[in-house]
């Protein structure tokens, strides 16, 4: 099949990869459909259902996003629509990431406290080491210096 005139080969190529990586995206939510209601949702049936329906809305709205987003990248540009549809996707997966999930992580345990031992002095390794190697008396007991 020729392309449309006036459209580029290369035109072509990124619509069919931007149209194949969205079906994609499209095929992992589904996939992950389970997973994301029981992280976000608690699971059961209830969690699965609102998960589904999600992608029912994504999926209904793409017909009316192409005529927005297009009606503005026809008047103003679609270098700036593009720039400013990217923005809105990515700005949608920081949210989607700081989302809170249907069970809260575990509180940390405090760190552990060091007390020093009683009635001992901190010592230094330089005092620790003149302790172990005293001078000997002839007898081979440690001098008292």
């Amino acid at each position: 099949m020729a392309p449309a005139p006036g459209l580029s080969r290369s035109s072509m190529v990124i619509a069919g990869f931007s149209t194949i990586v969205e079906w994609y995206d499209f095929t992992l939510y589904l996939y992950f459909a389970t997973v994301l209601s029981r992280v976000f949702f608690g699971g059961g049936q209830g969690g699965l259902a609102v998960t589904l329906a999600g992608f029912a809305v994504a999926y209904l709205l793409r017909p009316l996003g192409a005529m927005v987003f297009g009606h503005i990248g026809d008047r103003f540009g679609r270098r700036r629509m593009m720039l400013a549809s990217m923005a809105l996707m990515s700005g949608a997966m920081l949210a989607t990431a700081g989302l809170a999930t249907a069970n809260p992580l575990p509180t940390a345990p405090t760190a552990p406290t060091v007390t020093p031992t009683a009635n001992k002095p901190p010592t230094s390794l330089a005092a620790e080491a003149q302790e172990v190697i005293k001078p000997r008396r002839a007898g081979g007991a440690p001098s008292s210096r």
